[in-house]
């Protein structure tokens, strides 16, 4: 959106947000903080009332870049991650938690995923055949121009392309849907494989999820999928609440 000058490289900017972070996380427990830092300076600076969550609330970083990882494992409790692929969303929720075991710490990672959901498996690829022919190709290409510049600046400042960039400049040119997260298409009994796929492939301890039509998408999950996952030991059981 135009906020970073152009000489702030994308490592630069996990600088700043860390900084942030840090400082961020001193006025949740502290009375009274003085912090100066390269970017943040706090002078004898109050913020209250202080959360509830002891030491502070957890914190969930999407950096899935390498320096975003190390930032978001180092400063984080969760790393939320959205990728185009089932391997490589494992491939990034591994990732994360070998730098966490190097680092002698722990994170806990999530994905967002797109569920279609139908009767059938072919009822459901139908559907996802639809938003493929009426994907919006104005709308997709619309952020074309300022990936090309992140990538600019980052090869200005010696850095590496960061590979998603690339691949969404690579999905504006054709007709394909930018469903947001890897979708999981099919019957209840096959979306609930394919998330206990991913779930022990990337050692994932959650997700995200969105539903093309939400009320109705969300009633099948729950009602259809949840329960599969439930019996397979990846979810808390469902329970019936009557409200009188």
């Amino acid at each position: 959106m135009g906020l970073w000058p152009e000489h702030i490289s994308h490592a630069e900017r996990y600088a700043v947000a860390r900084e942030w972070v840090q400082a961020l996380k001193r006025l949740w427990q502290e009375e009274r903080v003085t912090f100066h830092g390269r970017y943040v300076h706090l002078e004898d600076c109050v913020s209250n009332p202080k959360p509830l969550q002891k030491p502070h609330p957890p914190i969930m970083c999407a950096g899935n870049s390498a320096t975003g990882l190390r930032c978001t494992v180092e400063e984080a409790q969760a790393a939320f991650m959205n990728a185009p692929t089932h391997a490589e969303a494992a491939a990034t929720s591994r990732r994360a938690k070998r730098i966490a075991v190097q680092l002698g710490k722990s994170i806990k990672t999530y994905a967002m995923v797109m569920i279609i959901p139908g009767q059938t498996d072919a009822a459901a690829l139908l559907r996802m055949e639809d938003y493929n022919t009426g994907v919006d190709m104005v709308a997709l290409q619309a952020g074309v121009a300022n990936h090309l510049r992140e990538i600019e600046q980052a090869q200005a400042h010696g850095e590496a392309v960061i590979p998603t960039l690339q691949r969404r400049i690579d999905r504006a040119t054709v007709p394909d849907p930018y469903i947001p997260g890897y979708p999981y298409v099919g019957s209840a009994v096959s979306i609930a494989r394919q998330l206990q796929e991913v779930i022990i492939d990337g050692d994932f301890d959650g997700f995200v999820l969105t539903f093309p039509d939400f009320i109705a998408d969300l009633q099948f999950f729950g009602q259809r999928v949840l329960p599969l996952m439930a019996d397979a030991g990846f979810a808390r059981p469902l329970y019936q609440v009557s409200i009188k």
